[in-house]
């Protein structure tokens, strides 16, 4: 799950790895959903550059109720110095647009952004300099971009050909443009398209300038980190290195790592092939959008083990319950959107025999691993010794996407606590608007 600890995390792709035996660890947060999520938050300007920006766009973001951190350092900034703010949104009544300076409504984010690179790429208004110096395969994207047709890309996004002209311009011209977007109202693709419009544009990498992605869970960016990832070892190394299995191998003090990774952890559930499933702090039958499918899904695994806070609908199905720990319990850290470590200690004893993360030590000596420093600290140290100091200049690659993958499974970030949390909000104002009106 997306709420547990860095160090939960880290253990629970252990446990597998080196306990299992399998390269089968995953989240239902990100399952299916495509892998263009994943080089987001390196490509986010930390939030403290807001001030220095001149110029601030809002897409498939409603930023007061998710994101609130990230909406005060924007808003503050665009109030107190008068920054032009521009919200772009499939909503017909976004919360966030009553203080944006103008609102650019659409019904695709993938064709409208698809439409402004057009726009950019036909009137030659790339930054070719950049483009030189930081990206690959341009010729092969403007080629693909520019073969497609402009007004049925605009027509497509659900916009005028005045807005999509406007945006492109006003945010390629402004030097210290900031777009802000979710992921948890926009596709992997066009994640992808978003990371074109800031590379050649020239943006990417820059102070105060290109793109910051907000999550949608408080650690979505340590699943990436830790490793939380079929195919990514932590540290955001490919499983599929070899010389990274050898460091883990030496690291975790054994050998015969699995080395064999499946992409597709989804169609490992469609097709019956997971036998057993350990579920660690995430709903996935309590938060599906087709409730049927995924119990159909869970009835396919012969042995279930949840690990929760409460007795979720998944947990309910399960062969085996085990209890969760709340953070302030355990201490530990989560990392932001913009990939920064934050540490809390822990503030209550847990009233459990053992807490979360020392049940999965229990679980990894039993299968033969030990863990030398079982303190939060200790673990992260753990974490940073697989860490691989690459300072080789990769250049960035422009990623061509057919179409606009992926309509995600869950809602509520597959979470018990944020799907309580959110209906009772809703139930709570809705009651307080009906009494208004009495």
């Amino acid at each position: 799950g997306a709420r547990l600890t860095n160090e939960e995390q880290y253990l629970v792709q252990k446990l597998a790895r080196a306990g299992a035996k399998t390269n089968n660890v995953s989240s239902f947060h990100y399952i299916d959903r495509g892998g263009g999520y994943f080089p987001n938050s390196a490509n986010s300007i930390p939030l403290e550059q807001i001030p220095q920006s001149g110029r601030l766009y809002f897409l498939g973001s409603e930023v007061h109720l998710e994101n609130a951190v990230a909406g005060f350092y924007a808003f503050n900034h665009h109030f107190r110095n008068q920054i032009p703010l521009t919200v772009i949104t499939t909503e017909p009544e976004s919360k966030t647009a009553r203080k944006a300076t103008e609102v650019t409504r659409v019904t695709s984010y993938d064709h409208f952004l698809k439409a402004a690179v057009h726009y950019i790429l036909s009137n030659k208004l790339e930054n070719q300099v950049y483009i030189h110096d930081h990206c690959s395969g341009f010729d092969r994207y403007r080629s693909e971009m520019l073969g497609l047709d402009f007004q049925e890309l605009v027509h497509a996004a659900g916009c005028t050909e005045k807005q999509v002209r406007d945006f492109a311009r006003g945010y390629n011209e402004e030097h210290q443009a900031m777009l802000f977007f979710s992921e948890k109202h926009v596709s992997s693709d066009t994640c992808h398209e978003l990371r074109n419009l800031a590379m050649i544009t020239g943006k990417s990498g820059k102070t105060a300038a290109g793109l910051v992605s907000l999550k949608e869970k408080n650690n979505a960016q340590g699943l990436f980190d830790m490793g939380a990832c079929a195919a990514i070892a932590p540290g955001g190394q490919p499983m599929g290195d070899q010389a990274q299995r050898e460091q883990l191998e030496k690291t975790w003090d054994m050998k015969n790592l699995p080395s064999r990774v499946e992409t597709e952890q989804w169609q490992l559930l469609e097709e019956a092939r997971l036998k057993n499933a350990f579920v660690f702090s995430e709903d996935p039958l309590g938060c599906a959008i087709d409730k049927q499918a995924m119990a159909g899904l869970l009835q396919k695994v012969e042995f279930l083990v949840v690990q929760d806070l409460f007795m979720s609908e998944t947990a309910m199905q399960a062969d085996l319950v085990l209890p969760a720990s709340y953070h302030f319990e355990t201490g530990g850290s989560f990392t932001n959107s913009t990939r920064f470590i934050q540490q809390f200690p822990a503030s209550h004893p847990s009233p459990l025999e053992m807490d979360a993360p020392e049940q999965l030590i229990a679980l990894l000596s039993r299968l033969g691993v030990e863990t030398k420093d079982k303190t939060p600290a200790g673990i992260m140290l753990e974490v940073a010794s697989l860490l691989r100091n690459d300072r080789t200049h990769h250049p960035r690659p422009l990623v061509v996407t057919k179409g606009d993958h992926g309509k995600r499974k869950f809602d509520h970030g597959c979470d018990i606590l944020v799907k309580r949390f959110e209906e009772q909000w809703e139930k709570a104002f809705n009651k307080t608007q009906t009494d208004e009106n009495l």
